[in-house]
């Protein structure tokens, strides 16, 4: 089973694309980890196989363009897989919200934030949003660095938003306006 109608992105590095159910294993291996399970909200801990089988399966079975995009990164020689980046898509409202997760061999490296700059532009320019958010966790360092140097800047902190591991947690609100489109419909 493959999902050949999402194009492949490529970087300068990496190659954003379509996961495959031969990643199962692969996406277990990544997220089997404590320090992810505790800045993600909603993987599993411990991640198994059946996990990642049974998520690659729903994104081939739930698949519509116009409701969310999941990429697989990986490296563009050797095609390591990294992780993922993805987005919800509301077309009501022109915007996305995306989401990520990255091996932690990984982390530190720029992979994120490239592979988030370019699904930003993707969701610009391919989907034609007008704004893209994402959320993270107070204490996610990481999360925070990656959104501001995609140029998201921060919104707001929801207060005791999310429940997670019995204790509640706030949650950062990061965004970007597709400047090109107001431009666009200026020039129209």
């Amino acid at each position: 089973m493959d999902y050949k109608f999402l194009d492949e992105i490529h970087t300068e590095r990496l190659i954003l694309r379509p996961f495959r159910l031969d990643d199962s294993q692969e996406v277990a291996n990544l997220c089997n980890n404590k320090k992810i399970y505790d800045m993600t909200l909603n993987l599993p801990y411990p991640y198994t196989y059946e996990d990642g089988y049974e998520w690659i399966k729903y994104l081939y079975t739930s698949f519509d363009l116009d409701r969310s995009v999941n990429f697989a990164i990986t490296d563009k020689e050797d095609r390591t897989l990294y992780g993922c980046v993805g987005a919800i898509i509301s077309q009501v409202h022109k915007r996305a919200e995306i989401g990520y997760w990255l091996g932690e061999d990984y982390w530190n490296q720029g992979i994120m934030t490239e592979a988030v700059i370019y699904l930003i532009d993707f969701l610009f320019t391919k989907r034609n949003l007008h704004k893209v958010y994402g959320e993270h966790f107070v204490e996610n360092e990481g999360s925070r660095k990656v959104m501001e140097k995609a140029g998201m800047v921060r919104e707001g902190t929801f207060r005791d938003h999310i429940l997670k591991n019995g204790s509640y947690k706030d949650l950062v609100i990061n965004s970007i306006i597709n400047v090109w489109e107001d431009k666009e419909e200026e020039n129209e």
